[in-house]
Parts: structure tokens; C-alpha cells; sequence
């Protein structure tokens, strides 16, 4: 029988694939790991609570769960990435997350103010995934400017994996709204008394 755990993370410390050194598990490369797995499992509670609901304009059409699904594929890749192995995004995986999002918006009334977060909870999951990509995004672009303010190389991420993050709070914004506007929920704005 396998074990589940090693122990070898008990000292407070983990290990990449670029490196047979052990690093604090407090480190900024540790935190945007952990950030993006935190990511993903988010994405995967809004992909049980958007089962039912698909992307359908004249240039898309799928359901939420296969957007979602491929979102978690890719972040698992931006993680290796990080962590060191030889996995990278390509630059298409932005131009796929920007279609659905162009798909969306060609349906949806423009913005014009700011929405409260709520309507039915796959809008709501999916705003709480948004919010969650943003502090990823956060730690990731600290993580940056730590490794070329070190002068590191080693387990630096491409620009592509920042520039993807980015596209994806727009992306579950998009969704969020969409699923409100599938539900016909009128969107609420911030009255600021």
C-alpha cells in the first residue's frame, strides 16, 4: 500500500524538480503554488455548480464545464511550470480564454458601473473564482519580481503564464455575468450610501 504522505515536508520545508535542495516552505515560490492550488480546487466546486450551463453565441459553443475543465488543465501546467519541470503555455491557451470571453460579451449588455456579487451560485462561485485568480495573480507577479530582482532563472515562469492568469478574473467575470443573464437575474450595482 502507497502512503499519502512522505513526512519529508515536517521541517517546514519542500523540494522542486529543477533542484535537489530543499526550500523554506514560507518562500514566494512555495505561496503562488500554493495560491494556484487554491485556484483550482475553487474552479472545480463552480464546475459542479455551473453543470447545467453553456456558452452559446454565433462564435461559441460549450458548455461551462469544458471551459472550466481546460482553465484547471492549464493551471496545473502554469504549476509545473513553476515548480521547475519543462511545461509551459503556449501563447493560443490566452487567445482560447479570450474567445469565450469576446463570445460573452457580444450577448451581454456593456459595463457600466460595477455588480454586486450574488444572482444564482454558479455566479456566485464564480465570482469568488475570480477574486481568488486575482490574489494568484498577485503572488505570481510578486514571485516575478523577487526572481528577477535576485537575479534567479531557475523555475522562472514565462510571461505567458502572467499574461494567462490576467485573462482569467476576466473570464469568470464574464462567466459570472453570463450565468446571472441565463438565469434572468438582473444585475444589482453598489448604491455607495
Amino acid at each position: 500500500m502507497s502512503k499519502l504522505y512522505t513526512g519529508m515536508g515536517d521541517g517546514g520545508t519542500t523540494s522542486f524538480f529543477d533542484s535537489k535542495d530543499r526550500y523554506p516552505k514560507s518562500s514566494m515560490r512555495v505561496e503562488v503554488l500554493g495560491a494556484l492550488d487554491e485556484m483550482n480546487s475553487c474552479i472545480g466546486l463552480a464546475k459542479v455548480k455551473c453543470k447545467d450551463l453553456r456558452v452559446a453565441s454565433e462564435s461559441c459553443d460549450t458548455t461551462f464545464v469544458k471551459i472550466l475543465e481546460d482553465v484547471q488543465q492549464n493551471i496545473f501546467t502554469v504549476q509545473a511550470e513553476i515548480a521547475g519541470a519543462d511545461k509551459h503555455l503556449k501563447d493560443s491557451k490566452i487567445k482560447e480564454v479570450e474567445a469565450v470571453i469576446d463570445s460573452i460579451a457580444e450577448i451581454l449588455p456593456p459595463v457600466a458601473e460595477f455588480r454586486l456579487s450574488g444572482g444564482v451560485e454558479a455566479s456566485a462561485e464564480l465570482d469568488i473564482a475570480r477574486t481568488i485568480t486575482r490574489k494568484a495573480e498577485r503572488r505570481f507577479a510578486s514571485y516575478l519580481h523577487d526572481t528577477k530582482m535576485m537575479g534567479l532563472e531557475k523555475g522562472k515562469p514565462t510571461m505567458i503564464s502572467m499574461a494567462y492568469l490576467n485573462r482569467l478574473s476576466s473570464l469568470f467575470y464574464a462567466l459570472a455575468r453570463y450565468a446571472n443573464y441565463l438565469s434572468g437575474i438582473e444585475e444589482d450595482s453598489p448604491r455607495y450610501n
